[in-house]
């Protein structure tokens, strides 16, 4: 589930689409949750689809840790890489705003902690690393863990208008309990959507 405050537009030729805040979205912010209606793709079954489908899928999903493709049902399928990028995930959970992302602002995220294949940034970042790759968390994630850390107090205090989307699965729920301590947070149950 992506944040509500969100909008599909067009980047350019080279890059296409992208999702872009139509308000600010403070840091801390949960901005994209892995939910029950996102579609999951096991690895062997996407490698025998027809080759259309199968780059579409490639295009459109993330690689869960178990190497499976996670397809967005929403619009987060859009959200584009950046070298800069203004949200970072946590895991399958989803991921949170790093920085307040403000009104015309662009929604990006890592792609090398969630793909297979190397491919050519067109990021436009100064810090664009020009090809991006798995083996890239090896240099950074002490960078990427620190913008997280530094926002994760934040969690608390700022909106989380999707919160409720999270799975309710042991998983999912202990990621909660870190974040929030204590606190209590009402997760849905399966029985909420009969």
């Amino acid at each position: 589930m992506l944040h509500p405050a969100t909008e599909l537009r067009y980047v350019n030729a080279s890059i296409g689409y992208g999702v872009f805040a139509t308000a600010t979205i403070p840091a801390g912010t949960f901005v994209w949750i892995t939910d029950d209606v996102d579609i999951v793709l096991q690895s062997n079954h996407v490698e025998n689809l027809p080759a259309l489908i199968r780059d579409d899928i490639r295009k459109f999903s993330y690689r869960n840790k178990d190497g499976s493709y996670v397809l967005p049902w929403d619009l987060a399928r859009y959200v584009n890489h950046s070298c800069d990028a203004n949200v970072r995930d946590l895991g399958s959970v989803g991921g949170i705003a790093v920085r307040d992302i403000h009104v015309d602002d662009e929604i990006n995220s890592e792609y090398s902690t969630i793909l297979a294949d190397p491919f050519e940034c067109h990021c436009q970042s100064v810090q664009c690393r020009k090809i991006i790759s798995s083996q890239d968390i090896l240099d950074h994630w002490e960078c990427w863990d620190g913008q997280i850390k530094n926002v994760l107090h934040l969690v608390r205090e700022v909106p989380q208008p999707i919160l409720h989307c999270i799975k309710n699965d042991e998983y999912h729920k202990a990621i909660i309990k870190t974040i929030f301590g204590d606190q209590t947070i009402t997760l849905p149950s399966h029985k909420d959507f009969l």
